[in-house]
C-alpha cells in the first residue's frame, strides 16, 4: 500500500512496538545504553562539574583549540562549552558533590579515577540552561580516545536542545559537538548527537514543529549508513528529511577549517 522496501517496513513496525534499534554488537559491548540508577544524583554532579570549569575563551587552551578549528570561543561558550585547567584532577570536585553523585554520573572511571582529567575540554548538553550530560574531548596531540562520554549514563537530550524551543523552519542534525559548533559557526541552527548509534525514539516528537532536518553525519560508511536509517525513521512519522553529506573532506568541521583557511590565503 505505501510502496516501501522491506527495511522501512520492518523499521515502521519496530518504531511502532517500541523497541530501540542498535547498530551493532559493538554498540551494545559499550554500554552506551545503560541508565543512571540515581538521576537526580546525576544532573547534580554535572552541576557541579559546570560549576568546577572555567569558559574557554581566546587565552585558554581549549579556546585556542576551537579556534584553530574555525570555531569562536564565544560561541562555544553560549553553548555550554567549558574547560578544566592541566593541573586539575578532579579532586575539587568533592568541595561541590560527593562521589556517589559522581558515580551515578558516569565520571568514575573503572579503576576509580575522574573520568574527564585527560578530556579537559567539555561540551555540556544544556535543556532549559540547566547541564544534564557532558562530553570531554582530550586536547593532548593523539590522545585517544579524543572524544569521551560518561560512563552508566544516558544522553537524554540531543546536544543544543534548546534551539529547538524557537520552531525554527529549518535544523540540521549533526554527528558531536564539534561539528554541531561547526554548523553554527556557518549559520545554520543545529542539534547534535554524541555517536551515530545514540539516537533514541523519543527525539522525534521534540521535532514535532521543525518543517525540515538535514542530517549532516560524518562521511564515513557508518556515519552515512546512520544516516539514511534516521533520514528513513524521519520520513517514516511524515517528516521532510534530507541528507548533507561533506564533499571532499572527513566531516563539516574539515569544512570550515578548509574556508578559515581559504579566507586567510585570501587576506
Amino acid at each position: 500500500m505505501k510502496d516501501w522496501t522491506f527495511p522501512q517496513t520492518v523499521e515502521f513496525l519496530t518504531s511502532l512496538s517500541g523497541a530501540h534499534y542498535h547498530a551493532s554488537a559493538g554498540d551494545k559491548r559499550r554500554g552506551d545504553n545503560l541508565v543512571a540508577s540515581h538521576p537526580e544524583r546525576a544532573l547534580r554532579a554535572f552541576s557541579a562539574l559546570y560549576t568546577a570549569s572555567v569558559v574557554v575563551s581566546s587565552t585558554t587552551e581549549g579556546g585556542s583549540y576551537l579556534a584553530r578549528r574555525g570555531i569562536d570561543p564565544s560561541l562555544a561558550v553560549d553553548h555550554g562549552v567549558r574547560e578544566l585547567s592541566s593541573s586539575w584532577g578532579g579532586a575539587s570536585l568533592a568541595d561541590y558533590c560527593p562521589s556517589e553523585d559522581l558515580d551515578a554520573a558516569g565520571s568514575i572511571s573503572r579503576s576509580g579515577g575522574f573520568m574527564f582529567a585527560r578530556h579537559r575540554l567539555l561540551f555540556f548538553y544544556l535543556d532549559g540552561g540547566r547541564p544534564v550530560f557532558v562530553q570531554g574531548r582530550c586536547l593532548t596531540p593523539n590522545g585517544t580516545p579524543k572524544e569521551l562520554r560518561p560512563r552508566k549514563v544516558r544522553c537524554p537530550v540531543p546536544y543544543n536542545i534548546d534551539v529547538l524551543e524557537h520552531s525554527p523552519d529549518e535544523v540540521w542534525i549533526a554527528e558531536g559537538c564539534i561539528d554541531t559548533l561547526s554548523l553554527r559557526q556557518m549559520g545554520h541552527m543545529a542539534v547534535g548527537i554524541p555517536g551515530v548509534t545514540a539516537w533514541r525514539d523519543e527525539w522525534f516528537s521534540q521535532f514535532d514543529q521543525i518543517p525540515r532536518v538535514i542530517i549532516c553525519f560524518d562521511n564515513d560508511d557508518p556515519g552515512q549508513q546512520a544516516a539514511k536509517q534516521l533520514r528513513s525513521q524521519f520520513r517514516l512519522r511524515g517528516k521532510r528529511a534530507l541528507i548533507h553529506r561533506p564533499v571532499g573532506v572527513n566531516d563539516v568541521n574539515d569544512h570550515l577549517v578548509r574556508i578559515m583557511e581559504r579566507d586567510s590565503n585570501v587576506h
